[in-house]
């Protein structure tokens, strides 16, 4: 089934398919257990989260997807189909996130924790759903 240019940005819900491991591609996760857990929107849409289980709790992972729930609990329905978030540690040492909403790309790192790392999220609640002042000076 094939969706249409007009379809609304939870356009992901018209293609019939389940996310995989597939949706989290563009990923590089070099020697890690990688896991992938679903946040789930209101209207059934989902934002595949994959992380290294070697260095984030699932626990954890799971309050934190519940914490952005309740802060942003439409998001997954809002991005666009294919959107996906991946946690993991770079080369570096540094944790990092990587926010892929459709063909656009947020990174956050930091020494800290995962927490902070999932602050981003707000980021892209914002660009979504720019606050009426914002849309008035653009």
């Amino acid at each position: 089934m094939a969706c249409s240019s007009a379809a609304p940005r939870s356009s992901r819900r018209c293609s019939g398919k389940r996310p995989t491991l597939r949706d989290l591609r563009g990923l590089r996760f070099p020697l890690m257990s990688t896991r992938v857990l679903l946040w789930r929107g209101p209207e059934g849409a989902i934002i595949p989260v994959g992380f290294d289980d070697d260095l984030f709790c699932l626990e954890a992972m799971k309050a934190e997807i519940a914490i952005m729930g309740e802060a942003h609990p439409n998001l997954p329905d809002e991005v666009p189909h294919g959107s996906s978030f991946a946690f993991a540690k770079d080369s570096t040492g540094l944790l990092f996130a990587r926010f892929r909403v459709g063909d656009s790309v947020y990174r956050k790192a930091n020494r800290g924790g995962l927490h902070e790392l999932w602050e981003g999220v707000h980021y892209i609640a914002r660009l979504l759903r720019p606050r009426h002042d914002e849309r008035v000076a653009s």
